[in-house]
């Protein structure tokens, strides 16, 4: 029997398919052939329950909606499906989908091993939130993943041979995070020359705009102010966490690599 993952890359095949026609729209019953064709047998009862749970996560994640869109008509609604535009959008990609988080914290964890539980952790829950379209629980998620991120570099930085420890650390003592990272931008920035050509590219793109937009998402979303986060900002972010995942861990490993004597 496949498990739910191999069958969620059958009902997203299906689904990718049916986006690159004309009109968009497909039929609920059609995954039971695409099943067919993969597996070479019918599902069994499970099996098709699970295919249609599959479906309706996608309709949570704003992938497709049921019914033939705009088309309409007597036979508009359940078993037709239509993709949406979004969805049209994400079924492009083939890594790191969010709308698909088993697949998605799978290849994560593959790609990086040495992101650590507690961050991994943060991400599952804002993936999670992501597919059941939560996006304030999402976006406040996904800055906690961050600032784990950003703090494990900041102690990795604070033992690089070309900082002084105690007075970066009594000038981090009790601060935000925010407060935090102005510190260690201030320092680094006077020592890029000193980093691998590899990590000093596009190094403010990640750590000025990326961990800066996350965090005040994350803060927006985070308090009583009425904002909304929208899905496709999140989804930007959540597809960006990958690639700035890498480079934190990989300014990371250098630091730690070359500690204070």
């Amino acid at each position: 029997m496949p498990n739910r993952e191999e069958m969620r890359g059958a009902v997203l095949a299906y689904l990718a398919e049916i986006a690159k026609t004309n009109t968009q729209v497909g039929q609920c019953n059609a995954v039971h052939e695409q099943f067919a064709k993969i597996f070479r047998r019918q599902p069994s009862t499970d099996e098709h329950r699970v295919l249609l749970e599959l479906l309706y996560e996608q309709l949570l994640a704003g992938v497709l909606i049921f019914g033939k869109g705009l088309q309409g008509g007597t036979a508009d609604g359940y078993p037709w499906i239509t993709i949406t535009e979004f969805g049209k959008l994400v079924l492009k990609e083939q890594k790191f989908l969010p709308y698909d988080p088993d697949g998605f914290l799978a290849r994560i964890q593959k790609d990086l091993p040495e992101l650590d539980a507690t961050c991994l952790r943060y991400l599952r829950e804002a993936v999670d939130g992501y597919s059941r379209n939560l996006r304030l629980s999402a976006s406040v998620m996904l800055g906690v993943a961050s600032e784990s991120l950003m703090l494990q570099l900041v102690d990795a930085f604070a033992g690089w041979t070309e900082i002084d420890k105690a007075k970066f650390n009594e000038a981090i003592r009790g601060r935000t995070i925010s407060e935090v990272y102005k510190e260690l931008q201030k320092r680094l920035n006077s020592k890029l020359e000193l980093l691998p050509v590899e990590l000093r590219r596009e190094i403010h793109v990640y750590l000025d705009g990326l961990f800066s937009l996350i965090r005040v998402i994350r803060n927006d979303a985070g308090h009583p102010t009425d904002t909304d986060v929208p899905k496709n900002v999140l989804y930007a972010n959540i597809q960006a966490f990958p690639e700035y995942a890498r480079r934190l861990l990989a300014l990371r490993k250098f630091f730690l690599g070359n500690p204070s004597r």
